[in-house]
């Protein structure tokens, strides 16, 4: 079976739902481990915060072919528009599974944004400040057999100062992260993706009631747990141009 895990962040103006990954794991003769990092950030880069959310899933297409897509969700209102220019290309490291050493790296293009305006609440009238727009990188990576399988990895600082429960948001960053099986192992598999996104605000002291469950298109059985997200990157370099090697570190709170 695989296991979802989520996380909430607390905002210093409202309760917002600012993160959540995934970790999933399947029972075929041997024990393998699909790992998926699905953590809301808001990183700094060219003075700017300006994403608020992302996952990332793949799909095994046959013939050592992987489809990998990163969807990252984007603050339009707040964040700054250099930094949400200068991410028009996503940073993307390809390492062994076992040595944890670079294999391949991507530099993937974006698409056209999406405006996310979908009113969850009908408590509030949706605020003026509140705009989301969502970012699809999307690529096919060919990855020959290994009997340890692959870590994909991107990674983005920093997260936004609001946020109350962390150490030092400013200064924290984000990492998502997917591991693909040995084919031996697992002769093919692609990563469960959440069925609904999560709003982009909550009602205070109100009620909140959310689907956030997930399909696994091999059709595996999944279960859900709360866990904490991965930190990446740094002030110094907070767009890596390759992410550093896993494993990756918690957050602080």
């Amino acid at each position: 079976g695989h296991v979802i895990f989520l996380m909430f962040l607390k905002n210093a103006n409202s309760t917002t739902f600012m993160g959540y990954f995934a970790s999933i794991y399947r029972h075929i003769f041997v024990k393998a481990r699909f790992l998926i990092t699905l953590v809301y950030f808001l990183p700094f880069w060219a003075l700017g915060t300006h994403v608020v959310g992302g996952e990332i899933k793949y799909d095994y297409l046959g013939n050592d072919s992987y489809f990998v897509e990163l969807r990252l969700y984007v603050d339009c209102y707040n964040g700054s528009a250099a930094a949400i220019s200068q991410d028009s290309t996503g940073h993307f490291g390809v390492f062994q599974g076992l040595t944890m050493e670079l294999y391949q790296r991507y530099e993937i293009f974006r698409g056209e944004p999406k405006r996310l305006d979908k009113v969850n609440y009908t408590c509030v009238v949706p605020p003026g400040d509140v705009c989301v727009d969502m970012y699809v990188y999307d690529t096919i990576m060919v990855l020959p057999e290994n009997d340890n399988g692959y870590y994909i990895a991107f990674q983005r600082c920093c997260r936004n100062h609001s946020i109350l429960n962390l150490d030092d948001p400013g200064g924290t960053g984000s990492t998502y992260v997917a591991f693909i099986p040995s084919r031996k192992t697992v002769p093919i598999n692609s990563n469960p993706r959440f069925n609904r996104r999560p709003p982009n605000y909550l009602c205070i002291d109100e009620r909140f009631d959310f689907d956030h469950s997930a399909t696994d298109p091999d059709g595996d059985s999944l279960a859900y747990r709360i866990c904490s997200p991965y930190n990446g990157a740094d002030r110094s370099v907070p767009k890596p141009y390759v992410p550093s090697n896993p494993p990756y570190r918690f957050v602080d709170f």
